[in-house]
């Protein structure tokens, strides 16, 4: 048998005398994949899909030579996605993003209705944007109509109203917002998390975000397990031994007692973040959960001593048993960006005290009392932000290397601030985007000096913000960018300024 040369087609040689009738049907237009006729249909399906891509970029073109301008997010991503981003846009071009701060209705002319309510998230989701100004709605006798002449049901747009309407009654609806500037960072940098699309475009918000924000909250120092404890933690007396001298925090053995038992679940906790207070003036705090916020037990006291039951050792970097944790984790929090409560508030648009989860068996909450950084962003803006897979550093704690992962939010890496690389016996995580690189930096390579490129204001003050990537000698510090544009270092625990970035996929 042979086949065509282009899509292998079956061809039939003319001495052909073994194969039955059945046989060359079936080749020909049978449902198997092998047939021609399926070959052909998939082969043409391909052909269509290539000239839908090569005329949307023929289109986008053709809208930069005339002059026209994307109106909307979605032309946006239809540019980006056709690969003609740079075509319209530079790297440092500005995007404004609107924030909603509150919707209110109120009635216009009207003589059957004399009163008007709005929900607020149910108008901006049947709206599908968030954009500062009036809506009209006018009452044709029959059905309510919006500026343009559509009717519209107004009952799902979350508008509610008191009488019976008559014909020209009217309602406006009125958004407010903040408005968040971000920029062109970098095109065709981050590479999408859906192989069904290759060009990206990276924006970063401009200023910091109104809010400082911790990267993680100090930890526990330990977790009750089932496996060790299948009962929990009794009541009583029981000591660890402290392995990691700095400043005021002596080595050696401590003690406390405890009143009431911790369940399954629960965490002790040592009150410090400071290595100039010494273990004996710290306290302790038992908590059922690793979420809880209120405490089984406060203010327990620690002294020297070795009575009671041995809980472990507490070395400096790495966890001596999976239920005890190290100490600078104990101290300063975690700076793993994928266990981060960070992380976790970018990519949120929960309310207040709702969105926070534990990520380990240490963990504790941190930025809980903010809402979600996503909450009341238009969403016509969000459905255009797709994932990208980076890799970020990670510290002796978590036994360095870079971890892979899936970010739609995010914060820049060391490499990507051309701030050079952080442990280069792991690679990168990152490359330097055109934004913060050669040309537009002070600097004529990467660095950790003082950079005005990468300075960033938080009202009106030029203010430190978070990197992603962590010092990776270190289990609790975190990389940040100095307000001089240096290269600098954090606890994790501590608040300082978000630049959050996100990618037009």
């Amino acid at each position: 048998m042979s086949y065509t040369p282009n899509i292998n087609l079956m061809l039939t040689p003319e001495d052909d005398t073994s194969t039955t009738f059945k046989q060359w049907r079936t080749g020909m237009n049978g449902e198997d994949s092998d047939s021609n006729m399926m070959k052909i249909d998939e082969a043409v399906g391909a052909l269509d899909e290539h000239c839908d891509r090569l005329q949307a970029k023929v289109d986008t073109v053709s809208s930069k030579v005339f002059g026209e301008s994307p109106q909307t997010w979605a032309d946006v991503q239809t540019i980006v996605r056709s690969g003609a981003a740079s075509q319209y846009f530079d790297v440092g071009d500005q995007f404004i993003v609107e924030r909603l701060t509150g919707v209110t209705a109120s009635v216009g002319e009207s003589e059957g209705i004399s009163a008007v309510t709005v929900d607020s998230n149910t108008f901006v989701d049947g709206m599908g944007e968030v954009h500062a100004g009036d809506y009209l709605f006018t009452y044709d006798g029959v059905s309510w109509r919006n500026e343009v002449g559509e009717i519209v049901n107004i009952e799902t747009l979350g508008i509610t109203y008191t009488g019976t309407p008559t014909a020209g009654d009217n309602i406006t609806v009125t958004e407010a917002s903040t408005q968040l500037a971000f920029d062109v960072i970098g095109i065709d940098h981050d590479t999408p998390a859906d192989a069904n699309h290759t060009h990206s475009m990276t924006l970063q918000l401009h200023n910091l975000w109104s809010s400082t924000m911790t990267y993680d909250a100090a930890e526990a120092m330990f977790a009750v397990d089932a496996e060790t404890y299948p009962d929990g933690l009794p009541a009583g007396t029981y000591n660890f031994t402290w392995n990691y001298a700095t400043g005021s925090m002596v080595n050696g053995t401590y003690q406390f007692t405890i009143e009431q038992p911790i369940p399954i679940g629960g965490q002790i906790v040592i009150e410090t973040n400071s290595s100039s207070t010494a273990i004996t003036s710290c306290k302790i705090k038992t908590y059922a959960t690793a979420g809880a916020t209120k405490t089984i037990e406060t203010n327990i006291a620690i002294i020297t001593g070795t009575e009671g039951t041995s809980l472990g050792t507490i070395l400096s970097t790495t966890s001596s048993a999976t239920n005890l944790n190290c100490a600078q984790r104990i101290m300063w929090g975690s700076n793993n960006w994928s266990e981060s409560s960070l992380r976790q508030w970018l990519n949120t648009d929960a309310a207040a005290n709702s969105w926070w989860e534990p990520k380990t068996v240490f963990d504790r909450p941190a930025n809980t009392d903010s809402v979600g950084f996503l909450k009341d962003l238009d969403p016509a803006f969000l459905d255009v932000i797709g994932d990208v897979t980076k890799t970020t550093q990670l510290s002796v704690s978590d036994d360095y290397g870079l971890e892979t992962s899936t970010e739609r939010f995010f914060l820049l890496s060391r490499p990507e601030v051309y701030a050079g690389t952080e442990r280069s016996a792991d690679g990168t995580d990152g490359t330097v985007y055109v934004y913060y690189g050669a040309g537009y930096s002070d600097l004529t390579a990467p660095g950790t000096g003082a950079d005005s490129n990468r300075i960033k204001y938080r009202n009106g003050s030029a203010t430190y913000w978070w990197l992603r990537t962590p010092h990776s000698t270190v289990g609790g510090h975190v990389r940040n960018v100095h307000p001089t544009g240096s290269l600098n270092i954090y606890n994790a625990n501590n608040s300082t300024g978000v630049a959050p970035a996100c990618v037009i996929v």
